[in-house]
């Protein structure tokens, strides 16, 4: 139980410290131009490499909703068992519109940690899309249903 103890100390740090990440991106001229909401659909986890799959829908803040499939490939320490993850980012961009309908396809790179006994929290920041100028950062903590702990370095694909 104390590695699980020393999992939630460092997740509630990197929750912490995503907090002010996204206080510093908006400062340095970033907008938020939407949410990112994505409800996992599959999972398959071998401790140190998991691979998660959602539907996401974005929804900027004008013109219609736009809908991605996610994929997130983690490798790290993660002794989670993950029935249910919902995601909520705020979609941060160097302009106020993203007007292409495709605008968040790409990949995004970032860290994740997460704590789970019954519910659970979890945060991760992600940097990428078009030409690397798209944020996603946290919007809330996730909500996940499971057991277990996890820290590790994340890819998020969206197609």
């Amino acid at each position: 139980m104390k590695s699980l103890a020393a999992a939630a100390a460092i997740a509630a740090g990197l929750v912490a410290s995503m907090a002010v990440a996204d206080d510093t991106a908006t400062e340095k001229g970033g907008t938020q131009v939407g949410v990112l909401t994505c409800s996992m659909t599959g999972i398959d986890n071998v401790v140190v490499y998991t691979k998660e799959e959602f539907d996401c829908e974005y929804k900027p803040n004008h013109g219609d909703a736009q809908h991605y499939k996610g994929v997130i490939k983690e490798i790290g320490v993660n002794l989670s068992i993950t029935k249910d993850n919902t995601m909520v980012w705020g979609v941060i961009a160097p302009v106020r519109e993203l007007d292409s309908p495709d605008a968040l396809k790409g990949t995004y790179v970032g860290g994740t940690g997460q704590v789970e006994i019954g519910g659970g929290v979890a945060a991760n920041i992600l940097i990428g899309g078009s030409g690397n100028t798209i944020s996603l950062q946290p919007f809330s903590v996730n909500g996940m249903t499971g057991i277990g702990a996890a820290l590790d370095i994340s890819a998020f694909e969206l197609k």
